[in-house]
């Protein structure tokens, strides 16, 4: 027996645990790993306003994602901090979501929520098997599309009575002409 705060005792515990072929995931992939090694591509999309106060969101898309809220993937928005960006899901906010990766095949686009009483600015901050995407911000009042990546500049917005989306779009194949 241990001592344990106050001088009572408590039992020790054994605290080791043992993987046996029986949970090996079914997923895991032909590495021979325990774990699943499904790698969804996601995006963290972070806004600044000039006071230094920030939000993120991610976006992630991944083998069984879906189109509809899903609790393994989507998580909501709730927060009342005066800056905030989340992704939009028919009338839901949402902090994280998960969407089909059949959808990275053609250009698609994600609506996102902006809150700010001031100015803000937007960059990835992170992205995981995004490399074959070009990603934009698209003001839909004016269309007009800002490129963005991991090392971007960040875009001020200003006026926020606009509404954004994030616009992915595969990298075209170059060719040539033999």
């Amino acid at each position: 027996r241990d001592s344990i705060g106050g001088g009572r005792a408590a039992p020790r515990i054994d605290r080791s645990f043992l993987f046996d072929e029986d949970m090996r995931a079914a997923t895991g992939g032909i590495s021979g790993n325990f774990f699943r090694e499904i790698e969804p591509s996601t995006v963290k999309i972070k806004v600044t306003d000039s006071d230094g106060l920030w939000s993120e969101t991610i976006i992630g898309f991944t083998e069984d994602g879906t189109l509809e809220f899903d609790a393994k993937y989507d998580a909501y928005f709730k927060s009342n901090k005066e800056v905030a960006i989340f992704s939009l899901l028919n009338d839901s906010k949402l902090a994280i979501q998960g969407l089909p990766n059949t959808m990275l095949k053609e250009m698609t686009e994600v609506p996102i929520g902006l809150r700010s009483s001031g100015d803000l600015s937007i960059s990835i901050v992170e992205s995981h098997g995004m490399d074959e995407m070009a990603i934009y911000l698209k003001d839909i009042r004016t269309g007009d599309l800002t490129e963005q990546d991991a090392t971007s500049k960040a875009v001020t917005l200003g006026d926020l009575s606009n509404e954004y989306t994030l616009v992915f779009e595969p990298l075209a194949v170059l060719g040539s002409d033999s």
